[in-house]
């Protein structure tokens, strides 16, 4: 109960939590190791055998949990399947850049960042910038203008065109930064600079050669899963329906939560609430405090796990290690409910999920259910809730 819920296939073999730590460290050594071997030209080819051990690796452990991994990990592995199936490896790189930053503009375009209304919720507002709301407004616009047209511009046969772009986008991943650190800073300065700089020639993707052709297919798919927030009549930012399927959705907004669950066990009423305010400072650090209430008294704060006749039914663990991506997600509320029903066996539960965007006072119910260790009820990335 204190890792977070698989969402995977459950019929694959499956290690304990450090063991998965140990090989995912051990998949890094030997991608380093591939690297490596690209060096030279003589073992260049066999490193690029020995990434396909790489992909099995990264596909397993997305066919065991894909919300486990972030933007960072689609990227990566976006980029392993071009540079094994492309015959014009170092194009198809750059077009893997392409579909990223398109994919990052289009998962922007929403009152968050449209209307700056994420910028202005931020407690102090940004460096430089301040609290300006004009400026606000400006730099927010801007970034979305920035990952929209700027990819276009790396095809412009303008060299200053192409270099322009390119300068934008150092100095945009370089800010960002100060803002939200720099784990997505690092790997994208160094993938910028070593497959554009010094842009001597503008992106071509060539779709004469068969293999060419299945990167091409690979580009689109990944670009064509970008769509989803677009292609969903429904608010994503509450829901996370297709945001696990996406290269980007994922600073999508600024998020208020609490979620409650009031239940019965043994003529004792239990309320258990989860808030996780808004950050006071930064884009999305914040705390998630987990309390507890019994018999209606004050609440007070789970530090332990709550365990009856020897489950683990509540722990606070479990609410506070989401990261940016799972952050809001209604799969794992609703994984929390099933646990509470299936460990407690309660008398009756009643569950409830509210959000708020941006700064907002006035959170929205994302959903609502009563009874619900009576009720047949299920969470898709795709179809939400069915009940």
């Amino acid at each position: 109960m204190r890792a977070l819920p698989v969402w995977g296939l459950d019929w694959l073999p499956r290690f304990p939590q450090t063991g998965v730590t140990v090989l995912l460290q051990l998949l890094v050594l030997f991608e380093c190791w591939c690297a490596v071997l690209c060096l030279k030209e003589k073992t260049a080819p066999l490193a690029l055998r020995l990434l396909w051990i790489s992909l099995l690796g990264k596909l397993y452990f997305y066919a065991l949990d894909l919300r486990q991994f972030t933007t960072f990990h689609h990227i990566h592995l976006l980029m392993v399947v071009v540079l094994l199936v492309a015959t014009h490896r170092l194009s198809y790189l750059r077009g893997t850049l392409v579909v990223v930053y398109l994919c990052a503009g289009l998962a922007k375009w929403n009152p968050s960042w449209l209307e700056a209304a994420y910028f202005r919720s931020v407690g102090g507002g940004l460096p430089i910038f301040g609290e300006s709301s004009t400026a606000l407004l400006m730099a927010s616009r801007g970034v979305v203008a920035l990952e929209l047209v700027g990819p276009l511009l790396w095809f412009s046969p303008n060299r200053q065109l192409r270099n322009l772009s390119l300068g934008l986008f150092l100095l945009f991943h370089l800010y960002s930064g100060l803002i939200v650190g720099f784990h997505f800073t690092l790997l994208m300065l160094p993938a910028l600079l070593i497959l554009l700089a010094p842009f001597s020639d503008p992106v071509r993707l060539p779709l004469r050669e068969r293999k060419d052709k299945i990167a091409a297919t690979v580009l689109l798919v990944a670009f064509l899963s970008g769509l989803s927030p677009l292609l969903l009549s429904e608010d994503v930012r509450f829901t996370a329906r297709g945001r696990y399927f996406s290269t980007s959705n994922m600073v999508d907004a600024n998020r208020w939560i609490q979620f409650e669950a009031s239940f019965s066990k043994e003529g004792k009423r239990y309320l258990l609430r989860c808030l996780r305010p808004y950050p006071k400072s930064g884009l999305y650090n914040a705390p998630t405090y987990v309390m507890l209430s019994l018999n209606r008294k004050p609440f007070r704060h789970l530090s332990e796990d709550f365990v009856w006749q020897g489950n683990v039914v509540i722990s606070p663990e479990f609410f506070q290690n989401t990261h940016v991506r799972t952050l809001g997600d209604p799969y794992l509320f609703l994984y929390a409910t099933r646990m509470i029903c299936e460990r407690l066996q309660p008398d009756s539960l009643d569950v409830r999920l509210k959000m708020a965007l941006n700064g907002s006072q006035q959170p929205r119910t994302v959903w609502e259910l009563q009874d619900v260790c009576r009720k047949t009820v299920k969470f898709t990335p795709w179809g939400g809730i069915h009940r």
